[in-house]
């Protein structure tokens, strides 16, 4: 079930290219390897044979690993407005979509099937948060809060969060809200609004608002928690776990991802040095280069100009891929204008890509 109105696709980062089918490709494949995975979901439950009757009427989206695992593989020769799966959280949204029918279809913790539906569920979201780091970490600079808006929209359409999304407590009435040792309800439309209409945005110091990532994850907290403070086990105690962690480790992961430089004020031209306008233009070439190309360029600036060029530590740390930082304001003129030559001798073969503004792979 979609938590948006009809026609409307929330924001997303994670488009499905090459690269990231074949990760998500990988994640499949080592979670379908599991024992537990063999036992219950890489094949359609054949209700029937089992004689499942009720299966039909509680389960009204059937989803299995071995449809996903076809869908994948048939996106391989796809163009893009034909894929199964344009973007990485679609497929995630299907693989949850078996653990939920499992949770929900075969809900005593006790059995076997759920069992196993949770033990999966916990190894799909730890490998798929860190399929999902390098994205993060090495894509374009983007600010917190969208990234935050970005997990939250993730979140919302998450199948197991179907019972989170609105204000159903209200349902239970005044004593749902008294039973809380927060005494305070919170839905992911409640925090939807919050972060539209900027309540998580505080002003310092009488300067500008700034985003507070620990306000809107103590929200979302609060979600888990009342959750599972009111149903003490099973199936609704379960899913407010699965999605607690899931959000816990994207969110600390999305917190040292690269946002953009704050932006300060035009620095004066200085004679014989490029202008604004020229390194403007430079950037937004350089935005629309592949990653290879990209990548000349730098090599080009750092052979020329090695003070302007440095190397993002985290980048190494984390993935042993140097990703160099080239700054514009530190290229010389002979640096640039060659650097604008090879721009212009790439041509028409410049396109949409990884590269972004001053970044590029070393």
């Amino acid at each position: 079930m979609s938590s948006d109105p009809p026609g409307v696709r929330p924001p997303m980062l994670k488009s499905m290219d090459e690269p990231m089918r074949e990760r998500m490709q990988q994640v499949l494949k080592s979670i379908m390897k599991l024992n537990h995975a063999r036992s219950h979901f890489n094949v359609p439950v054949d209700w029937k044979k089992l004689k499942l009757l009720q299966y039909p009427e509680i389960i009204k989206d059937p989803m299995d690993l071995g449809k996903i695992e076809k869908k994948l593989e048939a996106d391989r020769d796809e163009p893009f407005d034909r894929k199964h799966y344009q973007l990485a959280e679609e497929f995630a949204h299907d693989v949850r979509l078996v653990w939920k029918n499992a949770l929900v279809f075969n809900y005593t913790p006790s059995s076997p099937v759920y069992k196993s539906a949770k033990a999966l569920a916990e190894i799909f979201e730890d490998k798929l948060a860190k399929a999902y780091r390098r994205s993060e970490m090495l894509g374009p600079p983007c600010p917190l809060k969208t990234r935050c808006q970005l997990l939250l929209s993730d979140i919302r359409r998450n199948p197991l969060s179907e019972w989170y999304r609105r204000d159903d407590w209200k349902m239970f009435g005044p004593s749902y809200v008294q039973g809380l040792s927060s005494g305070e309800p919170m839905d992911l439309d409640q925090v939807q609004r919050r972060l539209a209409q900027g309540d998580y945005d505080v002003a310092v110091d009488g300067g500008a608002p700034v985003f507070k990532a620990d306000a809107f994850a103590r929200d979302m907290g609060l979600i888990w928690r009342n959750a599972m403070e009111f149903n003490k086990e099973g199936v609704f105690w379960l899913c407010p776990k699965i999605l607690k962690d899931t959000f816990d480790r994207r969110h600390e992961m999305l917190l040292g991802a690269p946002v953009p430089r704050e932006r300060g004020k035009r620095r004066e031209e200085r004679e014989g040095w490029p202008s604004f306008e020229r390194k403007r233009d430079l950037a937004r070439k350089c935005s629309r280069l592949l990653a290879m190309e990209g990548n000349d360029v730098a090599m080009l600036i750092r052979n020329s100009c090695a003070e302007a060029v440095t190397v993002d530590e985290e980048a190494v740390k984390v993935f042993g891929v140097q990703q160099a930082v080239v700054e514009l304001d530190k290229v010389d003129e002979a640096t640039f204008a060659r650097a604008e030559g090879m721009l212009r001798s790439k041509g028409g073969a410049a396109r949409a890509a990884g590269a972004t503004g001053g970044r590029a792979g070393l």
